[in-house]
């Protein structure tokens, strides 16, 4: 499991998350529901908001989950992402997700 701090360094890589970055534009169009499964600071989570809503889900470790939440607020989006604290293998979703 990754801490904060490891998240950091990760998006402090310029060339992962560069291609991340460019990898969801190529991708994700307006209709499509998204799904980052362990969203860590969700930042690739508020990079896929800008065309489309994002159901972002998360494993049990509520510190990433309030700095996502933080995140996805400072960049407008918060109410296009849902949070979710739980196991991705027993998680309900609303709608079936396409990416």
């Amino acid at each position: 499991m990754y801490d904060i701090y490891d998240h950091g360094r990760m998006i402090a890589d310029r060339v992962r998350g560069d291609a991340y970055a460019r990898a969801i534009a190529a991708t994700v169009r307006p209709d499509d529901i998204v799904v980052d499964l362990g969203t860590g600071t969700g930042i690739f989570a508020v990079l896929a908001c800008g065309p489309a809503h994002d159901g972002s889900t998360r494993s049990n470790r509520p510190v990433s989950s309030r700095v996502a939440r933080e995140i996805a607020a400072a960049n407008r989006c918060l109410d296009r992402i849902e949070f979710r604290e739980s196991d991705s293998r027993k998680i309900d979703l609303k709608e079936k997700a396409n990416v």
